[in-house]
């Protein structure tokens, strides 16, 4: 690519000088673009480069949401929670697909529900005494999550 250059190296016109190397009966072929039109080729490249980018991450995700209970269970027994840091970090990744905004607007209804029923038991045990509320909340989490895969534990009737 040349380009006119004019005081201090900077363009002094807006027009580029772009090779092809196309050959046509022995001749070689230059084209001239305008600077425009060479900006928008590299703007379109790099949306078309985006675009590929963005649809393989949304078919890996296809894939994780789309697998059997048997290898959700086995990739969660490959995370622990309560493992070391170092352990920790490089098996987060492995999870963050599982949490994306598209996977987690499937669980709103389930929330919405658990979180009803979180509120009807901690305004029954509401008398003014202090009150551990661990039991409850880790309940409800274990009632979203499996709520979400057709299991129904009701555990926090139960506690």
């Amino acid at each position: 690519m040349t380009q006119c250059q004019g005081y201090q190296d900077e363009p002094c016109c807006t027009e580029v000088l772009i090779p092809l190397q196309r050959t046509s009966g022995g001749w070689t072929i230059f084209v001239l673009y305008s600077w425009e039109q060479h900006e928008q080729k590299k703007k379109t490249k790099l949306l078309h480069k985006k675009r590929r980018l963005e649809k393989a991450k949304l078919k890996r995700q296809e894939k994780i949401a789309n697998e059997s209970d048997v290898h959700k269970r086995q990739r969660l027994e490959k995370i622990s929670i309560d493992c070391t840091v170092s352990i920790w970090r490089p098996r987060r990744k492995i999870m963050a697909p599982t949490f994306s905004p598209r996977i987690l607007e499937q669980f709103v209804e389930i929330f919405a529900e658990q979180s009803d029923i979180l509120s009807r038991r901690l305004a029954a045990q509401s008398d003014g005494a202090p009150l551990s509320a661990w039991p409850l909340i880790s309940a409800y989490t274990l009632d979203s999550v499996c709520g979400k895969y057709g299991v129904a534990l009701t555990l926090m009737q139960n506690t």
